[in-house]
């Protein structure tokens, strides 16, 4: 440990972005079981570098992501003013970069995010982490209603990404979403579609797809083609609990869409209260609204 604590502070010697090495060399051994008794030394020996260190130097950001990693009561305690501090920021390595970028996620810290990624990219292109930082990222655009340029990143990646081919599920299906907030539902259908076709972008990304397909139909005024994937997700996910709800409350509205639908949306409605699904969120509370004032509750 040793030996490797004194190779971070010559870090000089590293080239770029290599100093992660050590650092996952490090945080491996923490966290296998063969060093759990020495986990106390491990932590002590880091506080004292960081002590000694030059604050925002390399070798203090580099102790401290460590801790970020392996000490959990630092990471309750000190890691939103480690992190969150644009001079750290600029002297991160990949893996710092990481953690500032999925905990500003998280904390809708959006400006960091976008930190994150442009240091990421700049400086570190091929980096194992760009993948995760960039999708984030385009979450945030997202998340911040610039729709445009999360379409951008998502197809950049989608094009010029072929090593982390089982992550790009997600991100088409970020890419499509960009195409539905800006109301392109055939483009966001057909990227949508795009990822039903991928056995290996299958499992939960399923449910939530078809969901999005749903809704987009519904927006389109298409209502049986929209109560048709609805239908698909409680018939076949119901497992997957969110998306359950949500197509059982969509089916029902699209079934007033459709008109003279009453028997059909009483049944869904009892089948709903049969999977126990009935909750205190708002979208249960209007469908009850809803229920009610037409009458069709038994």
């Amino acid at each position: 440990l040793q030996i490797y604590l004194d190779s971070i502070e010559n870090h000089k010697y590293f080239k770029n972005g290599e100093i992660d090495i050590i650092l996952n060399i490090i945080i491996d051994d923490y966290n296998n079981m063969e060093f759990y008794p020495y986990r106390e030394i491990i932590n002590s020996w880091l506080y004292e570098r960081i002590d000694d260190s030059i604050k925002e130097s390399i070798p203090y950001i580099s102790y401290l992501t460590i801790l970020a990693y392996t000490d959990v009561n630092f990471a309750k305690s000190y890691l939103n003013s480690f992190l969150f501090d644009k001079k750290i920021i600029s002297n991160s390595s990949p893996l710092t970069l990481n953690l500032v970028s999925n905990f500003a996620i998280k904390q809708k810290k959006y400006d960091y995010v976008f930190s994150a990624q442009n240091l990421i990219t700049n400086k570190y292109p091929n980096s194992d982490v760009v993948i995760d930082i960039s999708q984030r990222t385009v979450s945030a655009y997202l998340d911040v209603k610039k729709f445009k340029s999360a379409e951008k990143l998502a197809k950049n990646i989608l094009e010029n990404d072929k090593l982390n081919y089982k992550m790009l599920g997600q991100i088409n299906k970020l890419y499509a979403d960009s195409f539905r907030l800006q109301n392109r539902f055939e483009l966001a259908i057909k990227e949508y579609e795009n990822i039903l076709k991928e056995r290996d972008w299958k499992g939960s990304l399923t449910p939530e797809v078809l969901y999005w397909i749903g809704i987009s139909y519904y927006e389109m005024e298409k209502y049986e083609q929209s109560h048709q994937y609805f239908q698909r997700i409680y018939v076949l996910y119901g497992n997957y609990e969110k998306w359950l709800k949500n197509a059982y409350i969509m089916s029902i509205y699209c079934l007033d869409k459709i008109g003279n639908r009453r028997d059909m949306i009483i049944n869904t409605y009892d089948e709903m209260i049969q999977n126990d699904i009935i909750d205190d969120s708002i979208e249960i509370k209007n469908l009850m609204i809803f229920m009610n004032k037409n009458k069709l509750i038994r």
